[in-house]
């Protein structure tokens, strides 16, 4: 039976960790992946699809509650306030199925208890350490320590206090399970070790070194692809119906679209992203989100909120285009082009133009050249406007947009 007091977490996910145990030092966390991660508004068929309304109301209890009624049966300290991570063991793993075997059969606990027994499968045979590759010197203590953790996370604004609920958080948004700016990512470099992310596993940077003569000998050799705070989204989930042509594109934590394309030149941040089939040759820094059918070109970037202080949330809505080397660091609205080379600054001075090239201002209504300038500030958000240089005075125009991007379905066809 369920329990009418419990209260429901926001998120629930099993997850194996990895990490580091020093010589008389305690556990350092490096990364965790989560194979199940969970929400009240779930869909187990389907974990890369944002929930929609008719997710939000259920005859029967959702998959998260079942399971999170039933690992609190097991284990009281995860209904603590303060708790975000718990230990579990191969034990609690068949306790979880059983508890789902004796409940009412539905299609939630039918998806929890497949997805589980394939967890207990892995879990009975995960050892608690693993060292990856031959050593050179095979006296060596294994770097690797490895653990199976449940992480909860109360509320989307609750902030995180561990790795694990960092991972948790960013695993969350790559699987469409959250938007851009749902959860509370307060610390997260801070939260974050840096990390040089290679063939056997992640190090800690400051090992990197002495690793690597450890490893001297070994087959295959160590390769380090980067070092980061952040691994690469295509190690731990790749969604549906996407194309990332260098996974070196993408950081965990970056939502992809349905149907988004990532060339080779573009970039995509963590906690940003396309919300639909998008053309990315350009650079989507952290915080920025990109509606369905726009078109960011090659060597073009969209303003973030990591650095230089910026604090406005942009976002580019449909079918907008950002030519090549060009960029932007205010909204734009739908429909709306900025031409090539040109860098659109919310203090850049804009002249505006009529469809027939007369001065106006914002109305609309034609005025004398020189009352037609504004900070492009007051522009954001509005639909239908064309930015681009003028050749002769090297001005930077704003008239209404004669048509909107349209992108190649054939490019967007990622099943």
């Amino acid at each position: 039976m369920m329990s009418t007091t419990l209260t429901t977490p926001y998120s629930l996910a099993i997850g194996l960790e990895r990490s580091h145990v020093p010589k008389s030092a305690k556990k350092i966390p490096l990364d965790v992946y989560y194979p199940l991660i969970l929400t009240a508004h779930d869909n187990l068929t389907d974990q890369d699809s944002k929930p929609t309304p008719e997710h939000t109301s259920k005859p029967t209890p959702s998959s998260l509650e079942y399971l999170y009624s039933a690992l609190s049966s097991i284990d009281e300290t995860i209904k603590n306030p303060d708790c975000e991570t718990i230990s579990i063991s191969p034990v609690v793993i068949q306790s979880l199925i059983a508890k789902l075997t004796s409940s009412d059969s539905n299609h939630h606990t039918t998806s929890l208890k497949k997805i589980l027994l394939n967890i207990a499968s892995i879990i009975t045979k995960t050892p608690a350490h693993i060292n990856h590759s031959t050593s050179s010197y095979p006296d060596d203590p294994p770097y690797h320590h490895y653990n199976w953790i449940v992480s909860v996370i109360k509320t989307p604004a609750t902030p995180p206090h561990s790795l694990q609920n960092i991972y948790h958080r960013l695993t969350l948004i790559s699987k469409r399970l959250a938007y851009p700016h749902d959860l509370n990512l307060t610390n997260l470099f801070a939260l974050l070790p840096n990390i040089a992310w290679c063939n056997q596993g992640p190090i800690l940077a400051e090992d990197i070194e002495s690793y690597r003569l450890s490893q001297a000998l070994a087959t295959p050799p160590l390769l380090i692809t980067h070092v980061d705070k952040f691994p690469y989204l295509v190690n731990y989930h790749i969604p549906s119906g996407v194309r990332i042509a260098d996974g070196a594109r993408a950081r965990l934590g970056a939502y992809l679209g349905e149907g988004s394309t990532i060339m080779p030149a573009g970039y995509v941040n963590f906690n940003a992203g396309t919300k639909g089939s998008a053309m990315i040759e350009g650079r989507i820094s952290a915080g920025v989100t990109v509606a369905a059918q726009s078109d960011l070109g090659g060597g073009s970037s969209v303003m973030g909120t990591l650095s230089g202080g910026g604090k406005e949330q942009i976002t580019i809505a449909a079918k907008c285009l950002i030519g090549a080397n060009a960029g932007t660091g205010i909204s734009l609205g739908f429909g709306t082009t900025i031409g090539a080379g040109v860098y659109v600054t919310a203090g850049s001075k804009v002249h505006l133009r009529t469809a027939d090239n007369k001065p106006c201002d914002l109305n609309g209504t034609v005025v004398k050249d020189g009352e037609n300038i504004v900070k492009a500030l007051v522009l954001s958000g509005r639909e239908k406007l064309l930015f681009y240089t003028e050749s002769h005075t090297g001005k930077l125009i704003c008239k209404p947009n004669p048509k909107s991007a349209e992108l190649n379905p054939i490019l967007h066809q990622n099943s």
